[in-house]
């Protein structure tokens, strides 16, 4: 027996083998006690001893419920469960030490007497049962019911443990005549042999697979620690026809219009008795441009039947339908597209080539519908001429693509004066070589979107006449029409916008417009045939001076821009002084080097200049790029900035 007594301050409970026997409500009783603790023996009551054999005994804190019983009473502690006081176990040890197996270590004595003696108790040496197995299964017996032939029907059993020990199920199998075609369907569960703990269980799957028409009778058997159990298996395998239909869809592609094209679709017997396929017909809305052959049929088991499915257009576009198919096995619908195609290209776009100096667009069609199926070998590509002639401009080959681009010359360019369009045509070509298609004629117009380049070497000189002399290298575009300059009284001017001062095919001009102190800014731009105008060059200066003379003495002292400035490779350096003083003029690079001392010596007051050729003091042409010209005059010191170019 397992026998637990506990007590919930309420009532003190009694359980038989993991079930609850007797409740007695008892409030005085306190368990708690610093007294030793025998086993075996009523001290209170004149001191007798248990007779008989006590596998373990177990003390705990708290009041275990019957669940918590059941759990533990078929299988040794771990010694460190929640409320677990004390463990002694009687089936393992040796001499008087009675081990405490808790995580406490309260250990006793084994006998009365310290040292062994006869009276002492003896160890049991085994693993007392505390409990029984018992075999349960449900339902006891399975009727299947109707099955088609090779078709599997299954049921669930229901193995439970409903004893107070571990269930040990050690074998299963399937007895009787028809044995075979009954067998357990695999699922996730422990294989044969398994173990189920008191009040556990275990779901078998049951299948049954009939091979022929009749009627099938079986058992299940089980065997366990617990004796054995049979399951009655019952079940009736019927005939029973199958439609079974391919493909499951049809696409015919692309034809022609007025073509026809045909496609077959198959229908199987594959169930146990006679199939009757009692209705077949088109159904959608263009069901009218799709037919077929047959309609009601009888099919024994394994026959097939073929039907032709026809598609017929009568225009360009996609057609849909469905094949409808009924039977006493069910019904199916087959899905039915086709296209009806049209073999003339069409152009869909003319446009510039953009960033260009003219005369080319792309020229951009949709292939004829007979490019995708082999069809067309090549497309030729035509330009109307000004004598309103076709001129071929070349051919493309057809490499099944939807779309097609050529790059097209045109006879003229559209400018701001206006349009000048351009008319073309694509033609398909077949094998045959005067079966081909030509598109619709299209227009479209190329344009020169292309700026000339800036233009080079603009330099601005100051004549003896006291005029601007403005020059400038070559252009380089084949497509220049002018230049034009600009002037402005400000430094940092944009001539967006604003009328230029001249317009001309020269490299030079000569600006009269000028007046006596005033410094000038010009900035050059190129034009071409299609009054594309290029960015701006960067602007130089020049100011005109008249003699010392007419000018007078400066009334202070005064270091002026170089000019031209960029230069290449000689510039003017101008200073004014309004006293006699000691000159400095020394040109410098960016590092702070002396390259040419241009002016040492004391100097009468006036308006003054001096040329710099762009050597240093030993007479070698220096590089390209800044250099800073210092002036000290007495007191007074300036820097400015000037640009070499090569």
């Amino acid at each position: 027996y397992h026998i637990v007594g506990t007590y919930d301050g309420t009532n003190i409970k009694m359980y038989v083998n993991g079930v609850e026997s007797n409740t007695e409500p008892f409030s005085s009783f306190n368990p708690i006690s610093s007294s030793s603790l025998y086993i075996g023996f009523d001290i209170a009551n004149g001191g007798s001893y248990f007779n008989g054999n006590i596998d373990e005994v177990r003390l705990w804190n708290i009041a275990r419920t019957q669940e918590e019983i059941q759990a533990d009473m078929s299988h040794h502690l771990d010694g460190d469960e929640e409320g677990l006081v004390g463990y002694w176990r009687m089936d393992e040890g040796s001499g008087q030490t009675l081990v405490d197996w808790s995580i406490n270590e309260n250990h006793g004595q084994l006998g009365s007497n310290a040292g062994v003696d006869d009276s002492d108790p003896a160890w049991l040496g085994i693993d007392w049962p505390y409990g029984s197995p018992e075999l349960l299964v449900s339902p006891i017996s399975i009727d299947f019911g109707d099955v088609v032939v090779g078709e599997i029907a299954s049921e669930p059993v229901m193995v439970s443990n409903n004893g107070t020990a571990d269930l040990t199920v050690s074998s299963l199998s399937f007895t009787g005549y028809n044995a075979e075609n009954y067998y357990v369907v695999p699922v996730p569960f422990t294989t044969i042999p398994f173990t189920l703990v008191p009040g556990g269980s275990q779901t078998l799957m049951i299948g049954f697979l009939p091979d022929s028409v009749g009627y099938f009778e079986a058992s299940l058997e089980l065997e366990s620690d617990d004796g054995s159990a049979g399951i009655a298996l019952a079940g009736n395998g019927i005939a029973f026809p199958v439609l079974s239909v391919t493909p499951h869809s049809i696409d015919f592609g692309a034809i022609s219009d007025g073509d026809t094209a045909t496609e077959q679709v198959t229908v199987t017997n594959t169930g146990t008795a006679d199939l009757n396929v009692s209705y077949i017909a088109i159904t959608g809305v263009d069901s009218s441009n799709f037919a077929v052959d047959t309609t009601t049929f009888i099919l024994a088991p394994d026959d097939s039947q073929i039907l032709d499915v026809s598609f017929s257009a009568d225009g360009v576009g996609s057609f849909s339908a469905a094949l409808e198919i009924e039977s006493d096995s069910g019904s199916v619908s087959i899905a039915l597209d086709g296209i009806s195609i049209d073999p003339i290209p069409l152009i869909v776009s003319i446009t510039d080539v953009p960033e260009d100096q003219g005369g080319w667009v792309y020229l951009d069609w949709i292939s004829s519908d007979y490019d995708s199926l082999g069809n067309i070998t090549q497309y030729g590509i035509w330009e109307l001429n000004p004598e309103d002639e076709w001129v071929s401009l070349g051919n493309v080959p057809a490499i099944q693509e939807d779309y097609y681009i050529y790059l097209a010359h045109t006879f003229g360019d559209s400018t701001d004066e206006g349009i000048f369009w351009s008319e073309f045509m694509v033609t398909a070509h077949t094998t045959d070589p005067e079966l081909f298609y030509t598109s619709p004629v299209d227009s479209g117009y190329s344009v020169d979107n292309l700026a000339p380049a800036v233009p080079t070497g603009l330099l601005a000189l100051v004549t003896e006449e006291s005029t601007v002399k403005l020059s400038w290298d070559e252009p380089l575009d084949e497509d220049f029409n002018y230049f034009k300059i600009y002037r402005s009284l400000e430094p940092d001017f944009d001539p967006t916008g604003t009328e230029p001062l001249y317009m001309t095919i020269d490299t030079t001009v000569i600006d009269n417009e000028v007046e006596i102190g005033e410094t000038y800014y010009y900035i050059l731009s190129a034009v071409d045939f299609n009054g594309n105008e290029s960015e701006y060059t960067e602007a130089v200066e020049a100011t005109v001076l008249s003699t010392a003379d007419e000018l007078g003495i400066p009334t202070e002292f005064a270091l002026w821009q170089n000019y031209p400035n960029p230069f290449n490779p000689v510039t003017t350096l101008r200073y004014d002084l309004p006293e006699q003083v000691f000159v400095t003029l020394v040109v410098y690079d960016l590092l702070g080097r002396e390259v040419q001392t241009l002016v040492n010596r004391i100097e009468e007051p006036g308006y003054k200049s001096v040329i710099w050729n762009g050597t240093n003091n030993n007479g070698q042409l220096v590089g390209a790029g800044v250099y800073l010209y210092r002036i000290q005059a007495g007191k007074y010191a300036k820097v400015s900035k000037m640009v070499l170019l090569k």
